[in-house]
């Protein structure tokens, strides 16, 4: 069994593919967002879950993602814990 750093989710792993593509630092993220870049860590790391909408919308925003497909990431992620 891996532990909690290994266990990346889905919406983790999506938004730190974006944050490479970009070749942003998690500080260049945190400047665009205003979110503290410990958090944005814990969140592309699957050690945070469950992020606010206005967390979400900061990053969707910053990514030029719609909305709407970074809050179904993190719908499929508790149908999948659920299930």
């Amino acid at each position: 069994m891996g532990t909690i750093s290994d266990q990346k989710t889905i919406f983790g792993a999506f938004i730190l593919k974006l944050r490479l593509k970009k070749s942003w630092s998690l500080c260049d993220l945190e400047k665009e967002t205003g979110i503290t870049a410990s958090y944005l860590n814990r969140l592309e790391r699957g050690e945070r879950k469950n992020p606010t909408i206005m967390v979400v919308n900061a990053l969707a925003s910053a990514y030029n993602v719609e909305l709407k497909t970074m809050v179904d990431l993190i719908l499929l992620e508790r149908e999948e814990e659920i299930n």
